[in-house]
């Protein structure tokens, strides 16, 4: 490794310093891996050169500065660092774009119109070509539903959205929505772009290679018309890309008018990790990251077990044996180590909510949104019926009542005040949330299905969009007819296999999901750090597509389309899974356990030695 010190990335903060001066902006894409101190610097160039030389002229101009970041935990440690300033606007990419196009209700309305009639002419040419059945029955109230929402558009005057909540209203648009509207309109609307740059003269944008590659597109369009306005920061590293919404290649072919800064630190882990991650990633690009000159060691290890093993024993025996080999008691204690499985299956079986992650993981229209916690409809049980069911059960009336109201839109002041029966409303009310909650009587488990029935039979709340169609459904002529063929199998179908899982799996997903949980997944652990991690391995257990370690320790054959796609310079999955697992390794501080499950124990250990991942004495056989 190269001579340095522990500063060495200081210039980068004044170099930035001087891509956002207002009088000469200048775009950038900044290479900082994992452990560098992105956060601090860009924290750094909003305090001590944004605000420093420009604070009083963006005042004078009423600008801002907009920063987007990934998660809501990032924009409040971000405003916390700049001291909550007022020009410095820090919000999450869905609360960018709803920024951007709150307002242009007639422009958002034609938007809607057209894209509702595509998803709706598509669903017809399926049902022209599908068979008949469930899959008929389920494709044709998708296309009622979406008529009817496409009938009531002229009646909007004004839409809405909330991005801390996925509870819609008749007016209210969703997530993916204010994504794709934002990025369509700064793309195609010349004035879109005039008013984005007059507003903010510097977009900084972090984590960028998973920010939504719509919106990313729309910001290099931005810079093409707008580049002597406009500074827009790209934050982030290319190889901790793991979302799939996130545009690939980010940072590779820029125009020579976007600059190039890279940090060269991991101020995070241990030299022993930092030398892994280096390893694993020179199969990708050649970024080489350096420790601190005062980093410890630290201490790597790969087991390896067979498959048809008692897991729970082979895990705590690793406990074990890491306690030993660090000389850390903290290694025998479960909840001191961060448990990282490849999946999210993998976490829910040992978590217990796998009845209802698994059928909506297998369709790609919720993977996404499913593993981090955003689907719409899940939020719906999480965030309102289980408070609900939770505040019931301890018999905490006010609360109930308070969810009521907030929720049930026959109790907004518009809807009773355009009635004159007020008392009979209310009442009617009191009735369908005693019958909703009489589900749970006697420590019964109800089914979603019959949760969303309840609700919608009462219209006590409103549904989401993708259970309007269930909900609406006639149930008696739905269980009369034929099973779904697999090749007629649907969107809709995997809401109905989620729907028959019983209620109380919501819960265990909700701790999982908010981080509360021993165990996490390599893709929702990224940007954090643990001083102990574990991670967790096998393939036949996760029965993921996108990741396959098998391939990636060459322990199995790569397939005919792995081979086409490398030749053709297309993303692999030999690719994806490189990136997780330099994730993975990356958020350890001080130690790593890494556990691989495999019926090769031979060849993974010569294929780890001869990769240089680990030497022959890190190895362990469980």
């Amino acid at each position: 490794m190269e001579a340095h010190n522990n500063d060495i990335d200081n210039p980068i903060d004044d170099e930035i310093g001087s891509y956002v001066d207002l009088d000469d902006p200048q775009s950038f894409f900044l290479f900082a891996g994992a452990g560098s101190g992105k956060t601090r610097t860009l924290v750094n160039v909003l305090n001590d050169h944004l605000l420093d030389k420009f604070e009083k002229r963006l005042n004078i101009e009423g600008r801002k500065v907009a920063v987007i970041t990934y998660t809501n935990a990032a924009k409040d440690e971000i405003i916390r660092r700049t001291k909550f300033h007022p020009l410095i606007q820090v919000s999450t990419i869905h609360s960018f774009a709803w920024l951007i196009i709150k307002g242009f209700n007639d422009d958002i309305r034609e938007w809607l119109k057209d894209h509702l009639q595509i998803k709706i002419a598509d669903l017809e040419e399926k049902e022209k070509k599908g068979r008949g059945g469930k899959a008929s029955i389920d494709r044709q109230n998708k296309i009622a539903s979406l008529t009817k929402r496409l009938e009531r558009l002229d009646w909007i005057s004004s839409f809405s959205y909330n991005p801390n909540s996925n509870i819609f209203g008749k007016d209210s648009l969703n997530h993916a929505e204010v994504i794709k509207i934002a990025a369509n309109f700064i793309t195609s609307k010349p004035s879109m772009k005039d008013i984005v740059s007059s507003q903010y003269p510097v977009i900084l944008i972090d984590e960028s290679q998973d920010t939504n590659k719509h919106l990313v597109d729309a910001m290099f369009s931005l810079n093409k018309t707008h580049k002597d306005q406009v500074a827009i920061g790209f934050i982030g590293d290319t190889m901790q890309r793991i979302y799939a919404d996130g545009k690939q290649r980010l940072g590779e072919d820029l125009d020579d008018n976007w600059r190039r800064p890279v940090k060269k630190m991991n101020h995070r882990s241990s030299i022993r990790i930092i030398e892994l991650i280096n390893k694993i990633r020179s199969g990708s690009d050649d970024k080489i990251q350096l420790p601190r000159t005062d980093a410890v060691n630290g201490h790597v290890r790969l087991f390896i077990s067979a498959r048809d093993v008692d897991k729970i024993s082979i895990e705590k025996n690793l406990l074990n044996k890491m306690a030993d080999i660090t000389d850390n008691d903290l290694w025998y204690n479960e909840n001191e180590v961060k448990c990282l499985a490849l999946e999210h299956h993998m976490a829910a079986r040992r978590l217990g909510f796998d009845r209802l992650f698994d059928p909506l993981r297998a369709e790609a229209k919720y993977a996404t949104a499913l593993s981090d916690g955003t689907l719409p409809f899940l939020r719906f049980y999480s965030d309102l019926i289980l408070e609900l069911v939770n505040a019931h059960k301890v018999s905490d009336d006010f609360s109930v009542t308070s969810i009521v109201r907030k929720h049930c839109s026959k109790l907004s002041y518009k809807y009773l005040s355009s009635h004159d029966n007020q008392i009979e409303i209310l009442s009617d009310v009191e009735v369908a949330v005693n019958d909703l909650l009489s589900l749970w009587k006697n420590e019964k488990d109800p089914s979603f299905l019959e949760v969303l029935n309840k609700v919608h039979g009462h219209d006590l709340f409103p549904i989401p969009e993708d259970l309007k169609p269930i909900a609406e459904r006639d149930d008696e002529l739905y269980a009369s007819t034929e099973d779904l063929t697999d090749e007629d199998k649907s969107p809709l179908q995997a809401l109905n296999d989620f729907l028959e899982t019983p209620f109380s799996q919501i819960s265990n997903y909700k701790t999982y999901i908010e981080g509360n949980a021993r165990f996490d997944t390599h893709q929702g652990v990224k940007g954090l750090e643990f001083p102990r991690v574990l991670v967790i391995i096998d393939d036949e257990e996760s029965r993921g597509f996108l990741f396959k370690y098998d391939k990636f320790f060459g322990t199995q054959e790569k397939s005919n389309t792995d081979i086409k796609n490398e030749q053709d310079g297309k993303e692999t999955t030999i690719d994806r899974t490189r990136r997780l697992f330099y994730v993975t390794c990356s958020r350890a501080e001080e130690d790593l356990a890494v556990l691989v499950y495999s019926e090769d124990a031979e060849i993974l250990k010569q294929n780890a030695i001869d990769y240089g991942w680990f030497t022959e004495d890190e190895i362990v056989f469980l």
